[in-house]
């Protein structure tokens, strides 16, 4: 966590690398247990991504490692990543749940519908790459110049992992700054033996 922290701070000191004129198309590469993509802009140097994941039926999606390249040069930015715990307490109950210390998790089989757009990776994740939006404009000085924009990316690797009645959706994001992201959710239905008591999941 402290090492993404401090290079995503990193990514937003040097702007240059998210100026284009017209994004190009990613370079994708998949092999068993790793993806690797390059963004590339008409512009820029070539930004790229290497990551090497897996899923187990008791954390889920974990990303083993990834390296960030830019200017040619990898930097290793992730070891072992992975959801440690999901907590969930309900309010006026004693019902308390470890999913993962308790056993109650299970990794899901990943069908292409359930994928759609994405890239089904050995049947239990998803890849995709997604537009993060407009995030640079830019106009030289001078009379009558083109206006230069660039439209962000990011690598996307998804997976569900059911605990229970629910299916926790884990995702980690790998953008074309540098940056890193990390999200998690709830899906699913309510406990059948509790479906009106309001709780909360903590992972």
């Amino acid at each position: 966590g402290k090492q993404a922290m401090l290079f995503m701070a990193g990514a937003l000191l040097f702007p240059n690398v998210a100026v284009g004129q017209g994004n190009t198309e990613p370079n994708l590469k998949i092999t068993p247990g790793r993806v690797e993509v390059e963004f590339a802009d008409a512009r820029t140097s070539t930004t790229a991504w290497k990551v090497d994941w897996a899923v187990d039926s008791r954390h889920g999606l974990i990303i083993r490692e990834a390296w960030f390249k830019r200017e040619d040069k990898w930097l290793k930015v992730l070891g072992d990543c992975r959801v440690a715990e999901i907590f969930v307490p309900y309010y006026a109950s004693k019902t308390v749940y470890f999913d993962i210390k308790e056993n109650q998790t299970r990794s899901m089989p990943v069908s292409a519908d359930m994928a759609r757009p994405g890239t089904v990776l050995d049947g239990k994740a998803v890849l995709e790459v997604r537009d993060r939006g407009t995030l640079w404009i830019d106009q030289a000085v001078g009379k009558d110049q083109p206006v230069r924009t660039y439209r962000g990316r990011e690598l996307v690797l998804w997976s569900p992992l059911q605990a229970g009645w629910y299916i926790y959706l884990f995702q980690f994001s790998f953008r074309d700054d540098g940056s890193i992201a990390f999200r998690s959710g709830s899906t699913g239905h309510n406990s059948p033996r509790e479906p009106h008591v309001a709780h909360m999941h903590n992972t």
